[in-house]
C-alpha cells in the first residue's frame, strides 16, 4: 500500500507505525486513493468541559440542599449543621479554584478558560466563547487543566499514560542508545589473483531472511566485467547486488573486503534483531571463504534516566518507565522518530478532574470521611435504639407496679365502700333521737 505516494510494505492489515498516532486497517485492494481526514473535534472538548461543569453543579446543588436552613419555615434539611458534608463541599469547592501547577501552556486555572463561580449559589458558570477560543488555541494546553497530562520539551519523547503514585513535578529526562549491526567476516580468500571461471553458490540469512546466491564469474551478466578474469572489487559488487535484490523492504547488507583478504558482511539494520548467517554452501564457495559460518549479532545498550532514577526500557515499543517507589512511578515515556540520544525537562501535572477523582476516593474509600461518618451515625442509630429499649422496659414495669397498686386501691376503696354500706344500714336501724317524744 502507499500514504501519500510513500510505498509501504507490511505482513499485517492493521498499521500502525506508518503514521505516528494514527492505525490503519486495510479491508480490502482499491481500484482509486481513498482520502483520510485528520482534524480536531473541538465540539467532543467543549462537550466533555460542560459536562464536568454540569456534574459539580448537580453536587453542589445536593450537597448544599442536605444542609440548607429555610428561616421563613425556621426549619433546616437532612443534615443541617452536619460537618462531614460540609467538609465535602468545601474540599470539592477548593480544588475547583486550584491554580494547577507544573503545567506546560497557557491555562493554569478554570477561571482561565471561562469557568467562574457564582458567589451567591457556588455552582459553575461557563463563559461559553472564551472557553472555545482555548480549546481552539491548544486543546492540550486545556486538557492540562483537567487531566493528568506530561509535556515534554523535545518532540521525540512523548507522554503516554501516568498512575495515581506519579508525583506532579518538573523532571529531568535523560535517554541514550547505543545499536551495532550483525557482521560476518568470512574465511581467507584462497583463489588470489585468479577469480574467473569460478561458481559462487552459498545461502545466507539477513535479519532473519534466507537469500540464495548463485554466481558464475565469467558470467559478465552476473558478474559485470570487461575480461574473463574479473577483479575482486567485482565479484564483491556482484555478491551485494545478488543479496540486497532479493532482500524484502527494510533489510539490506554490505560487502566489503579486509586485508587478508576475506569477504566482510554488515547488515543495514542495526540492534538485537540484527543479524547474518551463511547456512549453506557449495564446495567452490569455498575458495572465497564462504562457509558455513555464523556472525555476530547487533547489539542495542539503552540508559534511561527520569529525575536522576533509573528508568527501565522496552524496546518492543520504545518506551520508558519510572522506577517504583519513586515519584515518577507510573510515568511512561514514548521515544519516537528513531531517536537515540535525548536529554530534555519533562512537566507533569496533575488537574482538576483527576484531583477530584482522587478526592473522592478519599472521601469514599474504607475508612474515608463518608465510612468514618456512616459508621458514626449507626453507632448513635443503635445507641438510641438500645436507650429505646431499656425506657421501654421501664415503661413496662412502671406500669405493672401502677397496675398493681391501682388494682390494690381498688380492694381497698371496695372494703371502705362495704364498710360504709354496713354500717349505713347498721345506724338506720336505731330510732331516731327524739322521735317517741310528743308534743
Amino acid at each position: 500500500f502507499s500514504i501519500d505516494g510513500l510505498d509501504i510494505t507490511s505482513p499485517s492489515n492493521t498499521i500502525s507505525s506508518a503514521v505516528e498516532g494514527l492505525t490503519f486497517s486495510l479491508n480490502g485492494v482499491t481500484s482509486r486513493p481513498v482520502e483520510i481526514t485528520v482534524s480536531k473535534n473541538k465540539s467532543l472538548a467543549i462537550g466533555a468541559v460542560n459536562g464536568f461543569v454540569n456534574a459539580f453543579n448537580s453536587l453542589n446543588e445536593s450537597l448544599s440542599g442536605l444542609t440548607a436552613y429555610n428561616s421563613e419555615l425556621e426549619s433546616g434539611s437532612t443534615l443541617t449543621g452536619d460537618a462531614t458534608v460540609r467538609t465535602i463541599l468545601s474540599g470539592v469547592r477548593n480544588l475547583i479554584n486550584t491554580a494547577i501547577p507544573y503545567v506546560d501552556g497557557n491555562y493554569a486555572t478554570l477561571a482561565e478558560l471561562g469557568i467562574t463561580t457564582n458567589v451567591l449559589t457556588g455552582s459553575l458558570e461557563v463563559d461559553a466563547s472564551a472557553l472555545d477560543l482555548a480549546v481552539s488555541s491548544n486543546a492540550l494546553d486545556v486538557a492540562n487543566v483537567f487531566a493528568r497530562v506530561g509535556r515534554s520539551g523535545d518532540s521525540n519523547l512523548e507522554f503516554i499514560r501516568s498512575s495515581d503514585q506519579t508525583v506532579a513535578g518538573e523532571y529531568a529526562v535523560d535517554f541514550s542508545q547505543t545499536n551495532t549491526a550483525g557482521s560476518l567476516v568470512a574465511n581467507a580468500i584462497t583463489t588470489t589473483g585468479n577469480y574467473g571461471n569460478q561458481q559462487i553458490t552459498f545461502t545466507i540469512n539477513v535479519d532473519g531472511q534466507t537469500v540464495n546466491v548463485d554466481l558464475d564469474t565469467e558470467n559478465t551478466s552476473e558478474v559485470p566485467s570487461s575480461s574473463s578474469n574479473p577483479s575482486l572489487e567485482e565479484v564483491r559488487t556482484a555478491i551485494e547486488n545478488a543479496i540486497n535484490s532479493q532482500l524484502s523492504s527494510g533489510r539490506s547488507l554490505s560487502v566489503a573486503t579486509d586485508g587478508t583478504p576475506a569477504f566482510v558482511f554488515t547488515s543495514g539494520s542495526t540492534g538485537t534483531s540484527s543479524s547474518i548467517e551463511i547456512t549453506a554452501e557449495s564446495s567452490s564457495s569455498d575458495r572465497f571463504g564462504l562457509v558455513v559460518s555464523a556472525g555476530i549479532d547487533g547489539t542495542s545498550t539503552t540508559t534511561a534516566t527520569i529525575n536522576g532514577e533509573a528508568a527501565s526500557y522496552d524496546a518492543e515499543t520504545n518506551q520508558i518507565t519510572g522506577a517504583d517507589d519513586t515519584a515518577v512511578e507510573g510515568l511512561t515515556l514514548a521515544v519516537t522518530g528513531g531517536s537515540t540520544e535525548i536529554s530534555t525537562t519533562l512537566k507533569y501535572g496533575v488537574g482538576i478532574a483527576s484531583l477530584l477523582q482522587d478526592l473522592v476516593v478519599t472521601y469514599q474509600g474504607a475508612d474515608g470521611l463518608i465510612d468514618a461518618r456512616t459508621e458514626g451515625i449507626n453507632s448513635t442509630i443503635k445507641d438510641i435504639t438500645d436507650q429505646r429499649e431499656a425506657l421501654s422496659l421501664r415503661a413496662s414495669k412502671l406500669e405493672a407496679r401502677y397496675r398493681s397498686q391501682f388494682n390494690g386501691l381498688e380492694q381497698l376503696i371496695a372494703q371502705f365502700t362495704a364498710t360504709q354500706n354496713f354500717l349505713s344500714q347498721a345506724l338506720s336501724n336505731f330510732v331516731e333521737p327524739f322521735s317517741a317524744v310528743k308534743k
